[in-house]
């Protein structure tokens, strides 16, 4: 949970504010932001006082996922949801209370 006291922030927000204008210089390649998240939990790993053991390497990909799974909650899903709106659904499934009905298979002719 990304979450942390805005005390706990202030520990990490002015480096994290250097990175993203050192990226913003850089374009905004995928791979540059790929390579700061990389490294971020590579060296976090390899300062863990429990040194390269299964759990703490576990922690790091569990703080990535963690991390991937909040950021779609709170920034994709509610893009998708206005888009949708906007430009209407993909098909029936899109809404629930329709997808439901759909109990006989369609034939495409």
């Amino acid at each position: 949970m990304p979450y942390i006291t805005q005390e706990r922030r202030k520990k990490y927000d002015s480096f994290i504010l250097a990175l993203t204008q050192s990226l913003e210089q850089q374009e905004h390649d995928n791979g540059d932001l790929n390579y700061c998240i990389s490294k971020l939990v590579h060296e976090w790993l390899i300062c863990h006082p429990d040194g390269l053991r299964y759990n703490a390497a576990s922690d790091g990909y569990k703080a990535m996922t963690a991390a991937a799974a909040e950021f779609y909650r709170v920034v994709i899903a509610p893009y998708e949801d206005a888009k949708s709106k906007e430009n209407g659904c993909v098909s029936v499934l899109d809404d629930p209370t329709i997808a439901l009905e759909c109990k006989t298979p369609r034939r495409h002719t």
